[in-house]
């Protein structure tokens, strides 16, 4: 069930910040297993999942994201300055 939560939340987490802006695609893709708050429990797979998602992006058949337009941040890059920098990307 803990697998599942985690999924649905890097699927919500994903979706909303992938836009169209100008015809292009863009992608701000998150994953933290790792939070530097100890009281905090780390997540298993959360980081691997948003790298397999931004893979995923990056190779679909009619709408792929280019390297430029997808922004991957995992456990210590996925700072709330990265987060914001990248929302505003």
């Amino acid at each position: 069930m803990r697998r599942v939560f985690q999924i649905i939340c890097l699927f919500l987490l994903a979706v909303p910040v992938t836009a169209q802006t100008g015809g292009r695609n863009v992608a701000l893709v998150i994953g933290i297993s790792q939070y530097q708050d100890k009281k905090v429990p780390a997540l298993q797979y959360s980081d691997k999942d948003a790298s397999i998602f931004a893979s995923y992006l990056r190779q679909r058949p009619n709408n792929k994201v280019t390297d430029e337009r997808l922004m991957l941040l995992t456990n210590e890059k996925a700072t709330i300055s990265a987060i914001y920098s990248g929302l505003d990307w």
